[in-house]
């Protein structure tokens, strides 16, 4: 179920970038990215980190829904799958996916942690963190414009 959940991911990222009229493909099975973007003839790696649906965000003082992304790839390391941070060797981009609601997150590698927790849908008003005022990331604010802004200027 975990590979179709990612390649659901992949698919819907493809589909946004070939829709916004770049020209992106595949990678190979393997790879420690998932889609190869040419931007003006310039190659950018994207991994891209797929979740069905938010979950409840412990530790809070109110526990609230998040999108939450490990950002990580599951590689064999001595004969154990490990969980390997990105890097700028491997990856420029990142792309999260909520399949939910359909919302793709751009960011480039250099604006990310380890993890990321974007606010979910909520009825009940601000999504806010236990720190007060603190507000969690909205995935609309993490745009590829943004990203490849980034990566281009190289912030």
């Amino acid at each position: 179920m975990t590979m179709l959940i990612g390649a659901a991911g992949e698919h819907l990222v493809c589909a946004d970038l070939m829709l916004r009229g770049y020209r992106v493909t595949m990678a190979a099975q393997g790879s420690p990215y998932d889609l190869v973007l040419d931007v003006d003839g310039r190659l950018f790696r994207v991994a891209v980190k797929s979740v069905t649906r938010p979950v409840a965000r412990s530790g809070q003082a109110t526990a609230r829904h998040v999108y939450a992304f490990g950002l990580a790839s599951a590689r064999k390391v001595a004969g154990k799958m490990r969980r390997i941070p990105y890097s700028p060797e491997h990856v420029e981009l990142l792309a999260m996916v909520a399949l939910d609601t359909r919302q793709i997150a751009y960011a480039a590698l250099s604006d990310c942690r380890t993890n990321m927790h974007f606010a979910a849908p909520h009825a009940d008003g601000p999504d806010r963190v236990g720190i007060p005022g603190k507000r969690l990331k909205q995935m609309a604010n993490f745009t590829l414009e943004r990203a490849l802004a980034i990566v281009l200027i190289g912030r």
